[in-house]
């Protein structure tokens, strides 16, 4: 962003800040038709991409400026549960306005909200529950009201296992990406230490992994997660994240082919 609109802001001007209506129609425009026409004539499971990119931990930064947003949590708390509180809310309307005409034929509402580094959560787990964790639970209990059958996928880059209970108990159901390179993200670790408490999406190294080298160390690569991550269930294979243009084809299609032939559950 070439301005952080917020930056200087005290907390009277959140409210007077020119905030996008998050119930607009068009944003929502022929959606209904869309998805109706799917559930009444495909065996397609809909799922909705994310609404906006980004949640509180996301857009704050944008809004205040980065250097900002992380030192008011320390110096500034009033200013920061006034602006996630807002962010919350304006989510919350945008995600139930969406999701309202089409909330029963919807499978899983996706969620995207880095909150990891390489090495260590964006802000430590203490602040976290402080200042996000009941927002955040607030937007999933909001969305599963109008989206009653939806599980719950949140994207979340990083090195984030100190929060995964803390995702668990906001109401997570599908946690991707599993960066395996970042701290702490061992899949064979996470399997054992969550796995029976949330479905594991990810978890293919794109990062430092073989994929990008030759086709039988992208094979070994996939079935090392699925080794990880498969026993008993609660698994969707996938990268960590998307996969670049440095991926050769055929790589491609051997970590595909691997997963029809290797990942059946038996």
């Amino acid at each position: 962003m070439a301005v952080n609109p917020l930056k200087g802001a005290d907390v009277a001007d959140i409210e007077k800040h020119h905030w996008p209506d998050p119930s607009d129609p068009g944003r929502r425009a022929g959606v209904y038709d869309q998805v109706k026409h799917w559930h009444d004539n495909t065996d397609y499971f809909v799922a909705t991409t994310s609404v906006v990119s980004g949640l509180m931990l996301d857009i704050g930064p944008y809004l205040r400026g980065f250097d900002d947003f992380f030192m008011d949590l320390y110096i500034n708390p009033e200013f920061a549960h006034k602006l996630i509180g807002k962010m919350t809310d304006l989510l919350i309307e945008y995600y139930v306005s969406f999701l309202e005409p089409i909330g029963e034929y919807v499978g899983w509402v996706e969620f995207s909200s880095d909150h990891g580094m390489q090495d260590r959560p964006l802000v430590k787990p203490d602040l976290y529950r402080e200042f996000f964790k009941e927002p955040y639970r607030r937007l999933f209990n909001e969305v599963r009201k109008v989206a009653p059958n939806a599980k719950i996928w949140m994207h979340c880059c990083g090195s984030v296992r100190e929060l995964i209970p803390d995702f668990i108990d906001m109401g997570v159901d599908v946690l991707n990406s599993l960066q395996p390179k970042a701290a702490g993200m061992d899949s064979f670790e996470l399997k054992k230490e969550f796995g029976n408490e949330i479905v594991f999406h990810g978890g293919l190294d794109i990062q430092q992994g073989g994929i990008t080298a030759s086709k039988q160390e992208a094979v070994d690569e996939a079935k090392r997660r699925i080794d990880a991550f498969a026993p008993g269930g609660g698994y969707i294979f996938a990268p960590s994240n998307h996969f670049m243009q440095d991926v050769p084809l055929e790589n491609f299609y051997a970590i595909y082919e691997t997963a029809q032939e290797y990942g059946k559950y038996r």
